[in-house]
């Protein structure tokens, strides 16, 4: 009876040292990802100020060049270029993250996006990025859903259980 109790302590214990199914390193597949349900919405304010959301977030902003505070701990600074060219500079804690240049298409019913980002390793990653405009206009303001993405370096997600009911998250490339 002894042996049977320990051997059924043995098999819980390592029930519960198990990692979640979940748990380890994932890499992007930017082939096999479907952006199709992402939209993102800028939408004219008054006094020259737009209002982007993404993700359930907002952050209002002008075409200035001044940084202005995300909800993602960041600072995003617009200037416009000319009535269909905007470009945008990300911040960290003060220093650059990413540059990006946004272009209207002639018609204006496609917006492109393209980015530079400061990887942690130092490096950088291109990126691009289509979004097709689902109402709005005319200009940028509008809802916009992302038709594809092109990177030169995918994003890896890791995740590490910590606890009973914890998770770690962290994004690297």
């Amino acid at each position: 009876m002894r042996n049977v109790f320990l051997v059924g302590m043995c098999v819980c214990g390592l029930g519960a040292a198990a990692d979640a199914p979940f748990a380890g390193k994932w890499k992007m597949n930017v082939a096999k990802s479907n952006f199709g349900d992402t939209t993102m919405t800028y939408e004219q304010m008054s006094g020259g100020e737009m209002k982007a959301t993404m993700d359930g977030q907002s952050y209002i902003f002008k075409t200035d060049g001044k940084d202005n505070m995300t909800p993602w701990g960041s600072t995003a600074a617009w200037k416009a270029v000319d009535a269909k060219t905007w470009e945008m500079t990300e911040k960290t804690n003060g220093k650059v993250t990413g540059t990006s240049t946004l272009k209207l298409s002639a018609d204006d019913k496609m917006l492109a996006l393209d980015s530079n980002r400061v990887k942690a390793d130092g490096g950088t990653s291109n990126d691009s990025m289509s979004f097709q405009r689902v109402s709005g206009g005319p200009g940028l303001a509008g809802k916009w859903k992302t038709k594809n993405l092109k990177t030169s370096s995918p994003e890896t997600l890791s995740l590490t259980q910590k606890g009973a009911d914890g998770l770690t998250i962290s994004l690297g490339n």
